[in-house]
C-alpha cells in the first residue's frame, strides 16, 4: 500500500491505497481516508509509544530487583545502583506531571474544537433556514417537519434536531430516536 496526502473540497486528507487481491486483471482498490491530524497528533503517538516502552523497560528492572532482592543478591548496593535508583526517582515525578498535564491539554483543545465546530455548523443551519424562509419567530419555526431536516441535512451535510421550547420538534435523522438510540 502507499499513503498519499490529499485535497477533497478544501479538506487536507492522509489517504492509504491498497491493491485488492482477488485474481481480478483490473485491480481494484481499496482506499482508506483520515482528516489531516497534523504533526502534533503524530508527535502524541511517538510519545505515546516511547512512554509505553520506557515504563515496559522500568516495570522488567523492577520485578529484575525483586527477583535479585528475593535470592539475597541485591544485599550490596554500590554507588553506581544508588546514583542510577536516586536519578530515576528524581526524573520520574516530572515526567508524570508532564503527561498528565498533557492529557489535560489535550482534553480541553479536542472540547474547544468540537464545540466551535458545532456553533459553526449550527450557524450554517439558521442562516440557512433563515435564507430559504425568512423565519425569524419561533412560532414559525415550530412547523418543522422530519423531511424538511432530511431535506436540510442533506444539502448542507450536517445532521440537526430542532426543539421547540423542551419538545423535540423534528430531526434529519428520526430514525436514531425512533429505534431509541437517543432519547428526545
Amino acid at each position: 500500500g502507499i499513503w498519499l496526502d490529499e485535497t477533497i473540497e478544501e479538506n487536507r486528507y492522509e489517504t492509504f491505497y491498497r491493491r485488492q487481491v482477488d485474481g481480478n486483471e483490473n485491480g481494484s482498490w481499496i482506499a482508506l481516508s483520515l482528516k489531516h491530524l497534523g504533526v502534533r497528533w503524530h508527535f502524541f503517538i511517538f510519545l505515546r509509544y516511547l512512554f509505553f516502552y520506557l515504563f515496559s523497560v522500568i516495570g522488567l528492572l523492577v520485578v529484575y530487583a525483586v527477583i535479585r532482592f528475593i535470592l539475597g543478591r541485591l544485599n550490596r548496593i554500590d554507588f553506581r545502583t544508588k546514583l542510577m535508583l536516586a536519578f530515576l526517582l528524581v526524573s520520574f515525578p516530572p515526567v508524570l506531571i508532564l503527561a498528565y498535564y498533557n492529557q489535560q491539554h489535550v482534553v480541553d483543545r479536542m472540547e474547544d474544537s468540537t464545540i466551535e465546530r458545532l456553533a459553526e455548523q449550527t450557524k450554517l443551519v439558521i442562516a440557512r433556514l433563515q435564507n430559504q424562509f425568512g423565519i425569524n419567530s419561533p412560532y414559525a419555526a415550530s412547523q418543522f417537519s422530519d423531511e424538511l431536516c432530511s431535506e436540510f441535512a442533506s444539502e448542507l451535510n450536517v445532521d440537526f434536531n430542532f426543539y421547540f421550547e423542551t419538545t423535540l420538534q423534528a430531526s434529519s435523522r428520526p430514525e436514531m430516536f425512533n429505534a431509541e438510540l437517543l432519547d428526545p
